[in-house]
């Protein structure tokens, strides 16, 4: 509850030439889902910016490369699956992409990267693992001298190319979902501007 308060305070008090109309919340379901699939669209697409300005660098940060890149996947799986219990709009492959275009080459390779990688650890090429036994030249070989280890090809980044193709994949989306707010923005103002004016008065911030 702190938090909405937060919120409606940054609000009011923003855009001092504008009266603020708070739309509640059943209304603006499916308006507020879209905008906020724009924003994770926008934010993938500056992390697949910023990781093809990191490997450009001659100093590399392992750390923040994978960070970035696993951030990117998640929220672009994001975009495409929901909660059983939210029933909240999500996108559609088969409402957005012609099958024989580049971008959903693109979608299918990193929707399959979030569910055999990041979502699950499923059977898959991004993570071959090798464990192998380390035994002493020069000791007596014993259980507690000769551990195991592992190493892996643990997913990072792709390449350049493939990051710029996810760029142009955002910006195809975006495009998309924005149609999807105009929409649902000219339902939900028809719908504030019917509102008993009782009730605009109630959810006007002042």
């Amino acid at each position: 509850m702190e938090k909405i308060t937060e919120l409606l305070k940054y609000v009011k008090n923003s855009d001092d030439d504008y009266l603020k109309i708070v739309s509640p919340s059943f209304m603006s379901k499916k308006l507020s889902t879209y905008m906020l699939i724009r924003e994770d669209l926008l934010f993938v697409k500056k992390n697949a910016e910023l990781l093809i300005f990191i490997k450009g660098e001659q100093e590399k940060n392992e750390h923040f490369e994978e960070t970035l890149w696993y951030s990117l996947i998640s929220l672009y799986g994001r975009c495409f699956t929901d909660s059983s219990h939210s029933k909240k709009p999500k996108l559609e492959a088969n409402d957005l992409f012609n099958s024989f275009n580049d971008e959903f080459e693109t979608h299918k390779k990193l929707i399959d990267i979030r569910h055999t990688f990041i979502a699950h650890r499923g059977d898959n090429d991004n993570e071959l693992p090798i464990v192998y036994l380390k035994v002493p030249k020069k000791e007596v070989v014993k259980q507690n001298n000769t551990p195991f280890e592992i190493i892996s090809t643990r997913y990072t980044t792709e390449s350049v190319d493939f990051l710029k193709d996810i760029i142009t994949l955002t910006d195809f989306l975006v495009t998309r979902v924005e149609e999807k707010i105009q929409k649902q923005s000219d339902k939900l103002y028809k719908g504030i501007m019917n509102l008993d004016p009782a009730i605009l008065r109630q959810i006007t911030l002042k």
